[in-house]
């Protein structure tokens, strides 16, 4: 399967212990943009001069080829989020694709391995998405984000929608941390997940300066790491998923400080799986959500 990475924003957390991160080198694609059909809408109306139909010209479209009417941008760059090889980070012209598999490196958490694919970005531009599963009080935020706080009703909260059912991805988030509480505070990403018990695996920041991997259903910790951080923070998030086999790690991008990784099994595994994010006793703004099947 080649080696397990979580990609942060141009930078690898990966094992086994002693692999050396990948980087930026290795072949380029031929052009600089990612290779794709032309991807219209039943709704849209295709012309000679804008091909997706989606109603903003060629000229300044910024997916020519891919349906995308609100011009999405996280990250800014030359790509919307709708055809980005790597939606939350700007891309280098051309972009740095060492497999060649459409997800550039700054997003690939195996890029010397072909066959990933960007399954979904959320970049929460026009708030809560009415088709995810909430619990607690999401709502749009003032920075291009959603907001949720439970310091206190303390009940949790969560934020999930329909993941990949082959079971190998990565979930990753960047989220601040607005507030804590006392009691069980943390903030985390979720796969495997299953709202109805809840079941699923949590990587997450436990608010006594740790970050863990943790199994929801059975209520056990399968591992954890020191990890400090502060109030105000921005971090990124991700769990890795092979089969029954999960790996977690942080990065807070304010201090530029990286957990190092952590590695467990699941007791359960969900006929439904949902990917997410999943806070308790804490108050968070959650910029983006991605998923990155293998």
């Amino acid at each position: 399967m080649g080696e397990t990475c979580i990609a942060f924003g141009g930078g690898y957390a990966c094992e086994p212990p002693g692999t050396s991160p990948q980087n930026d080198s290795g072949p380029l694609p031929p052009t600089d943009a990612p290779m794709m059909m032309i991807d219209g809408h039943p709704d849209g109306h295709v012309t000679a001069t804008d091909m997706d139909g989606d109603g903003v010209p060629d000229s300044s479209d910024n997916c020519p080829t891919v349906y995308n009417p609100d011009q999405a941008n996280e990250d800014g760059d030359r790509f919307g989020d709708a055809c980005d090889p790597c939606p939350p980070f700007p891309d280098m012209v051309p972009p740095t694709d060492s497999d060649n598999d459409g997800v550039s490196d700054a997003c690939d958490p195996r890029p010397s391995t072909p066959g990933d694919k960007i399954f979904l970005f959320e970049g929460f531009h026009h708030g809560v998405p009415t088709t995810w599963i909430k619990t607690g009080t999401w709502a749009a935020g003032s920075n291009d984000d959603v907001t949720c706080d439970d310091t206190v009703t303390a009940a949790g909260a969560t934020l999930t929608t329909p993941g990949p059912t082959d079971a190998e991805e990565t979930v990753s988030t960047e989220l601040v941390l607005l507030a804590a509480g006392t009691g069980g505070s943390r903030a985390g990403v979720v796969d495997d997940y299953d709202h109805t018990v809840p079941a699923g695996l949590s990587c997450q920041l436990n608010l006594t300066d740790k970050v863990n991997l943790f199994d929801i259903e059975p209520g056990t910790q399968v591992g954890n790491v020191a990890f400090t951080y502060a109030v105000g923070d921005r971090f990124e998030l991700g769990v890795s998923r092979d089969a029954m086999a999960f790996t977690c790690a942080a990065r807070d991008t304010t201090s530029s400080t990286s957990s190092t990784l952590i590695s467990g099994n699941s007791a359960t595994d969900s006929t439904t799986p949902e990917v997410g994010i999943r806070i308790h006793t804490t108050a968070v703004a959650v910029k983006w959500v991605m998923v990155v099947s293998h």
